[in-house]
């Protein structure tokens, strides 16, 4: 501050902390002692033989607590040290920073799972409520289509509830060298459904020559993928941030997370969690995790429960088996005796209160809370396709979904009838009305593919209508010539294959692949779907430049002049990870130089080697664009 203050604010906007911990998962400190005993009052002193002993593996005297007792002091004990830990650590460094005009955000270690919020880096929830910035960390390959995780949401939930702008994430920072865009975006897509709108990316490392093998990705122009391609990704990703941060959420669903089970060491206490957010996630219903402060913050008004900040929940769900203390089921019995909509997961009516609602499984979970929330009602059941909406200003909502599954999914909406439906093309931004009022569309989604619908009032707008490739005039494109990188040509009689396959496994660059086809359409306009890239790609028709694309479904709007013979170029870049490890010898001879002592190799290679498929694959046809009507 003595040198740089007058950076404070403006050029250096804050700081970032990194996967804190204590020493250890007993930790003791001065004071300790002390704060345990006006927080709880007992004296903690007296419980740790039993609480740092397992009296069953000693012959001991020392006098030890039966294992209920046990294991209630032990979750006084990990409460007091991590709410310690939060306000004497984040806590005097967000006031230090806030009082310098600066933000304090971060992560904390163990955050990308739900099973380890409480760890040695302390408890998730109290530690974010300290941050300006609620954060988490997605640097191997912890997000991946075909696999359900939610972790992200809890910087998104903790944002929203704490009254921040931004929640954020640390991405990319050791995924190899093969990250591409549609890998990337898929990633970013994954947390910003779930709340994530800032993202802390690694932009290029100090000295590429030297560190290039240390901390991969290198995601500066030194990456032909990032030079060619970086800017649609950025673009993309900024736009939807802005778009979804732009509204008011609507109603949502919150589950309740005992942080009294955590420090219990109740380890079948996250899978308990997952198994309801995949249940609500994949039917479609928003929802937020809740902790006890949050609960305490709430008040009942005509069957939504709002919180301090505006924030309103249709339904609170209890977890099967939850540990609760006598402070969070006095605000839970307050909040269902004022007309709260509290889930409980028990056979025995009234656990809790008289007052909450019991049901027995998550499909009845699910029949009961779409009854009762949401502008577009989803017909279909259990589709690994998730949503989030919100509304703007002028009543428009939007609603972005996001496939994550790595095949095909059908989602079948019901619209309103009294509003235009709209969908917005992500990759040109354009917005093209659907004519599908009142009706039920089935939205159809490629392998982690994302869409973006608005719902908005005809009095308002004038969106034109979309128009659609007509599959029955569909000119497949099937005889390719490859240019080779150098420069010869090779004629593809077999068809359409690997890089690998034709000599060139361990070739990082771009590839040509010439065609020509003939037009017989009055039509101009064309759709050109490429099927399946390996990993980016630029197209040429008649040699001139038409566009670039680089994520799923990898389809381009084409203006064709005229009928005729055209020529068509796709120029394909694979990644960097096969000019390191895309043949064995390749490999061999980077190790044998001593390039990945002492790096991330170990992590980041096996991810690499998912990646060296290299190509176009298709299928590849041009439709011609017929009016939506």
């Amino acid at each position: 501050w003595n040198r740089l203050a007058k950076h404070f604010g403006r050029t250096l906007k804050g700081f970032f902390y990194d996967e804190h911990t204590v020493p250890s998962n007993v930790p003791w400190s001065e004071g300790l002692a002390e704060a345990f005993q006006r927080s709880k009052g007992y004296d903690i002193r007296l419980c740790l033989p039993s609480i740092l002993i397992e009296h069953k593996m000693y012959d001991t005297h020392v006098p030890m607590l039966q294992p209920e007792a046990t294991e209630a002091v032990l979750a006084d004990y990990n409460d007091v040290w991590t709410s310690m830990l939060a306000e004497n650590f984040h806590g005097i460094i967000r006031k230090w920073c806030n009082k310098h005009n600066i933000l304090s955000v971060g992560h904390q270690g163990s955050d990308d799972r739900l099973a380890t919020i409480f760890s040695v880096s302390g408890a998730y929830p109290k530690n974010a409520s300290y941050s300006d910035m609620p954060g988490i960390d997605v640097i191997w390959d912890q997000v991946q289509a075909g696999y359900f995780s939610d972790f992200a949401r809890l910087a998104g939930s903790k944002a929203r509830l704490s009254g921040c702008d931004m929640a954020l994430s640390e991405s990319f920072a050791a995924m190899g060298h093969g990250v591409y865009p549609d890998e990337m975006r898929y990633i970013a897509e994954h947390q910003i459904v779930r709340g994530i709108n800032k993202f802390f990316v690694k932009l290029a490392n100090y000295n590429p020559q030297k560190s290039f093998f240390f901390h991969p990705p290198e995601l500066s122009d030194a990456n032909p993928m990032m030079k060619n391609y970086g800017d649609l990704l950025n673009s993309r990703i900024e736009r939807i941030c802005r778009l979804l941060a732009g509204g008011k959420s609507l109603n949502r669903v919150c589950i309740y997370i005992p942080m009294t089970g955590f420090y219990r060491r109740d380890t079948g206490m996250a899978l308990e969690i997952e198994a309801i957010a995949e249940k609500l996630a994949y039917n479609q219903i928003e929802y937020d995790y809740v902790w006890d402060d949050d609960i305490a913050s709430m008040e009942a008004k005509d069957a939504v429960m709002v919180n301090k900040r505006g924030l309103g929940y249709s339904h609170l769900i209890l977890p099967p088996g939850s540990h609760i203390d006598s402070g969070a089921a006095g605000h839970l019995r307050a909040l269902a005796d004022c007309g709260g909509s509290i889930i409980e997961f028990t056979s025995d009516a009234g656990r809790l209160t008289s007052a909450s609602r019991c049901i027995e499984n998550t499909d009845r979970l699910v029949r009961m809370i779409r009854s009762t929330t949401g502008i577009l009602k989803v017909e279909s059941v259990d589709i690994p396709v998730v949503l989030t909406s919100t509304i703007m200003e002028d009543g428009t909502s939007i609603h972005y979904f996001l496939n994550e599954s790595n095949k095909t999914q059908c989602l079948r909406v019901t619209l309103p009838e009294k509003r235009d439906i709209c969908e917005v093309d992500l990759n040109t931004w354009k917005v093209y009305r659907l004519d599908t009022k009142g009706k039920t569309m089935e939205l159809t989604f490629s392998p982690g593919e994302s869409k973006m619908l608005l719902t908005a009032s005809s009095e308002k707008h004038n969106f034109p209508y979309k128009g659609c490739g007509d599959t029955s005039r569909a000119i497949p494109l099937d005889k390719w010539r490859l240019v080779l990188p150098d420069g010869k040509t090779q004629e593809l009689v077999s068809g359409l294959q690997s890089w690998e396959a034709i000599g060139f496994g361990d070739y990082s660059g771009f590839m040509r692949y010439c065609t020509e086809f003939e037009w017989d359409y009055n039509e101009a306009g064309a759709m050109l779907s490429m099927g399946r890239i390996c990993y980016a790609a630029s197209i040429y028709l008649d040699g001139n430049p038409v566009g670039r694309s680089v994520f799923t479904p990898f389809e381009l709007e084409l203006e064709i002049n005229g009928k005729g013979e055209h020529t068509l170029e796709i120029h394909i870049l694979n990644t960097l990870a096969n000019s390191v490890c895309g043949t064995e010898s390749r490999y061999r001879e980077l190790e044998g130089k001593g390039l990945f002592a002492g790096t991330y190799a170990p992590k980041y290679i096996p991810i690499d080697r998912k990646k060296l498929t290299s190509g176009l694959f298709g299928p590849v046809v041009i439709l011609p664009i017929v009016s939506h009507r």
